[in-house]
């Protein structure tokens, strides 16, 4: 894929949800910009707790209104996040080799039981602005989902009166706003 991108590859960000944090792939995606939601509470290299306990000693950076789409039974809302962030290095989880050096970013609501995404990425965060950026990444995921889901499924695509020069693309998207 990196040959047949050439020089678009630099621009490239693979963003992952939770069934991509695979030790392995996230040392293969270190040396790309790639952004994946954790899902285990990994061991660090720094301190003697795990992942999902340093959103309890960061500091918060900044919050973010995020838009919840509607989902099964679950109303569309806006919710509160906080964004919290700094460099971690992963330790191996078979304690061979050295630890993965990347960025962790928190954004979590303050409630209890509320929303909380722990993103792993190569990229860098130096201050407030980028981790929002990074936070941002993960939050077109979902767009991307929707966007596969309608093409997988057929969706109606098929049914519209497409003019020449509009791709499936653009009418997909025009029909989500």
């Amino acid at each position: 894929m990196a040959e047949r991108l050439g020089e678009i590859q630099k621009r490239v960000i693979t963003v992952c949800d939770r069934e991509a944090d695979i030790w392995h792939y996230l040392y293969y995606k270190s040396a790309t910009d790639s952004v994946v939601r954790a899902a285990q509470n990994r061991r660090l290299e720094e301190a003697p707790g795990k992942l999902f306990e340093l959103p309890e000693v960061l500091a918060t950076a900044g919050s973010h209104t995020l838009n919840v789409m509607q989902k099964g039974g679950r109303a569309a809302c806006q919710a509160r996040m906080f964004i919290s962030y700094s460099e971690v290095s992963i330790k191996n989880p078979d304690n061979s080799g050295q630890a993965l050096p990347l960025t962790y970013v928190c954004c979590r609501e303050q409630a209890e039981d509320g929303a909380c995404w722990h993103l792993l990425t190569s990229g860098k965060a130096a201050s407030a602005a980028d981790a929002r950026r990074i936070v941002s990444h993960y939050e077109r995921r979902w767009l991307t989902e929707e966007y596969h889901k309608a093409w997988k499924s057929g969706g109606t695509w098929n049914r519209c009166e497409c003019r020449p020069g509009i791709t499936l693309s653009a009418w997909w998207l025009s029909r989500r706003l």
